[in-house]
This record gives structure tokens, C-alpha cells and sequence, in this order.
């Protein structure tokens, strides 16, 4: 059985992340990823890993890919 997903083979998230608080557990551990952009949203975990791209009309540019 998979314990992990892992993104871009950068990223490994655990798939035990069930809720905000599991989410927030990992993200204060020492095996959250030091580099991209990796939030809990409405139950989703949304990862980017793109560079920040130039900000257009006030918001970021860059795309969120979701998992």
C-alpha cells in the first residue's frame, strides 16, 4: 500500500493528510518541502512548483496544480 504521493519528483506528501490539522502537522515537520508553494485548501492539497511568474491585474500569475 502507498504511504506517499510524490510530485514532479520533488515533492512527496504523505496521504495520510485527512484534515487542516494533519496538513498543518507536516507543514511545521522536518519532511515539508523547503522550495514551491503547497497549500490545504476547502480539503485539497494545491502544489506549485513553478517559479513566481510577474503579477497580472493584482494576482499571481503562476498556475496551481492540484493533486
Amino acid at each position: 500500500m502507498a504511504t506517499t504521493v510524490v510530485f514532479e519528483e520533488r515533492v512527496e506528501i504523505p496521504l495520510n493528510l485527512r484534515s487542516l490539522a494533519d496538513f498543518r502537522r507536516w507543514a511545521t515537520s522536518d519532511d515539508f518541502p523547503e522550495r514551491g508553494r503547497i497549500d490545504y485548501v476547502a480539503g485539497r492539497i494545491e502544489v506549485d512548483m513553478s517559479a513566481v511568474r510577474r503579477r497580472k491585474h493584482g494576482r499571481d500569475a503562476s498556475a496551481t496544480r492540484r493533486l
